[in-house]
């Protein structure tokens, strides 16, 4: 090849030549060094590129150290590429659930647990891609069979629900049981809530007593907290009673009934530690009847039922200090057939007919109610009424019930100023006054009057208006206005005659006093101005005719009133009756009928028999009777 030279020349200045045509391929690198092996093994051989597992991380090869063996894995020799994680704390030896097997999946060995087809759980005996577990005896072990029906972790479905809702489930149609040992406590906890639910029934029960228990204002983070001593429990015993957190207990005794109908109380005991007495039962006795009593025996219980406030000194309350008693009267229903030849909205009827606007109409067989809203008397003629209930069309003679809802119109009421009120009355109460007691210095209040308060608000014992007052017989005394009535009854006899009228009439101080049908009467007969005392009996006049017949009261008469009636034929003894239901009374006085131990008869009370009247004698009659 030649070569040329230049000695002398400076540096050439040519342009550039073109780009030189591209260069041959160069030979092909050796293939990168990446071989996984499994688990690493002291006694086995490794050369760069080799990937092992070993104590649960993943190693690479990169220096062969003349391929030694029992280079155990660690930096020097090998790289990490992938460190374990921390230790789990679920005690399952690093095995792993996966849930159902997914073709093409890449597995661990020993580590890898999937649930095949065949419902068995298989775990994984070699690492990578591997085939379907089911008959791959090659690949994989059966982990656990599910063939004989028992529940194992095949079973379970777990699914992730949301970023904080995870779900586990049960497949097929199984019971499932948690159980603990059998002298072992079973725990169920959750940080917050714990829900129990279930499509049919929630069962709790226990050889002995089922507790709830809480624990106020305390939050329990722990894995297990013995809330033993908790401030609130709810025991279930065995004997079918509910113990409240404060000792309280509420029991539904059998057939423990009061009225014999094996029917079952509910008892309400506030503290297990007060006397039996003090609890309250609710006691069935009959349909819609329930008794509300204190403890103890039934029918025989000294405990006393209080409702409402003790402070009040009052044993039944309400929250304005007012106890009410409300009774309504039976509603007004009436049946009537429809007397319309035409299917209308008219009901017509006979007049009378107890219909007013308000009431309610139904068919007498059932159905749908309607409001009357209108009453039409002598329509569509005379002696006939014509209704109607709007939005109802009366069928032709068909009956008809008319219902009229009376309401709570009748009240009672004990108010808290001690009046005792209801209907179409204003009050009943105690008046008292106050009084200074001199003995003991000190003022009391004395109970004086019971006062009844009409309701226009009059005092029925309002001295101020007799005409609303109520007589008792401390009202009774001389006074018209108190019920005693002054009359004069004629005094009668064959041949009697005087001269007095007015208040010099013999009869004028002469009274009586009616309650109802009975009468109460005192005659007084005064002869001064008597001018001739005739021959036959001498007769008197009741205020009232008899009811019945035949009555006797007793009399006597003062022969002369200057002189001690006691005296011989200074005072005679009356028998006093009438005949019939008349009301004019025969004087008679008593006598013997013959000799010694003869029988007491009457005899005709007439002037000289058995006295002679004179104008200073007085004759007295009194007697109750029922007036006709």
């Amino acid at each position: 090849m030649a070569r040329f030279s230049s000695t002398g020349g400076g540096e050439g200045s040519g342009t550039p030549g073109p780009q030189g045509a591209p260069g041959a391929d160069g030979a092909d690198g050796a293939d990168a060094l990446w071989n996984y092996v499994g688990e690493y093994s002291g006694g086995a051989s490794y050369a760069v590129g080799d990937v092992v597992t070993y104590d649960g991380q993943l190693w690479y090869r990169f220096n062969a150290n003349g391929g030694n063996v029992g280079d155990t894995p660690s930096p020097g020799l090998w790289n990490l590429l992938a460190a374990k994680g921390a230790d789990g704390t679920d005690a399952s030896g690093g095995v792993v659930y996966l849930g159902n097997y997914i073709s093409g999946n890449g597995y661990i060995a020993n580590i890898a647990v999937v649930r095949g087809s065949d419902d068995n759980l298989y775990i994984a005996k070699s690492s990578g891609g591997l085939g379907d577990p089911v008959g791959n005896t090659a690949e994989w072990d059966i982990f656990s069979d599910n063939t004989t029906g028992s529940a194992d972790i095949a079973d379970f479905v777990f699914t992730n629900v949301d970023a904080s809702n995870s779900s586990m489930t049960i497949t097929g149609d199984k019971e499932m049981t948690i159980e603990s040992g059998a002298d072992s406590d079973l725990n169920v906890r959750a940080g917050d809530q714990v829900w129990i639910t279930a499509g049919n029934d929630v069962i709790l029960q226990a050889d002995d007593t089922v507790q709830v228990r809480s624990l106020d204002g305390v939050a329990i983070l722990s894995n297990y907290v013995d809330l033993g001593d908790a401030e609130h429990r709810w025991e279930f015993t065995q004997g079918a009673e509910l113990i409240l957190p404060s000792g309280g207990i509420i029991f539904n005794a059998p057939e423990s009934s009061s009225d014999g109908g094996l029917l079952s109380t509910l008892s309400l005991v506030p503290d297990a530690t007060n006397e039996t007495n003090q609890f309250v039962v609710l006691d069935p006795t009959g349909p819609n009847h329930i008794h509300i009593r204190a403890g103890g025996p039934i029918d025989e219980s000294t405990a006393e039922l209080i409702l409402g406030g003790e402070r009040n000194n009052i044993e039944v309350s309400d929250p304005y200090r007012n106890v009410k008693i409300n009774t309504k009267p039976n509603g007004i229903e009436n049946t009537y057939g429809n007397s319309n030849e035409a299917s209308n909205t008219e009901f017509i009827h006979a007049s009378g007919a107890d219909i007013i606007v308000g009431d309610t109409v139904r068919l007498y067989t059932g159905g749908p109610t309607y409001v009357v809203t209108a009453v039409t008397q002598d329509s569509p003629a005379a002696g006939f009424i014509t209704v109607v209930a709007n939005g109802l069309s009366f069928i032709s003679g068909e009956a008809y019930l008319f219902t009229r809802d009376q309401g709570y119109n009748n009240q009672w009421t004990f108010g808290n100023d001690g009046v005792l009120s209801g209907p179409a009355m204003g009050g009943i109460w105690v008046e008292s006054i106050q009084k200074k007691s001199e003995q003991y210095g000190l003022g009391i209040y004395s109970p004086v009057d019971i006062v009844l308060e009409a309701s226009n608000g009059e005092f029925l014992n309002d001295s101020s208006n007799p005409a609303n007052q109520i007589a008792t017989i401390g009202n009774i005394n001389d006074t018209v206005s108190n019920g005693m009535v002054r009359y004069s009854p004629t005094f009668t006899a064959t041949g009697l005659a005087f001269t007095g009228s007015g208040v010099t009439h013999p009869t004028y101080n002469s009274y009586y006093v009616k309650a109802g049908n009975m009468v109460t009467f005192a005659i007084e007969v005064d002869c001064a101005t008597v001018t001739n005392f005739g021959t036959g009996q001498f007769k008197l006049q009741l205020p009232f005719a008899p009811a019945i017949g035949f009555n006797h009261f007793t009399g006597w008469a003062n022969v002369d009133t200057i002189v001690n009636p006691d005296v011989e034929d200074g005072h005679v003894i009356l028998n006093v009756d009438h005949a019939g239901l008349t009301d004019i009374l025969d004087l008679h006085y008593l006598k013997q009928a013959g000799g010694a131990h003869t029988p007491i008869i009457e005899g005709l009370f007439l002037q000289g028999t058995p006295v002679t009247l004179t104008t200073s004698s007085k004759i007295y009659v009194n007697g109750t009777y029922i007036s006709q």
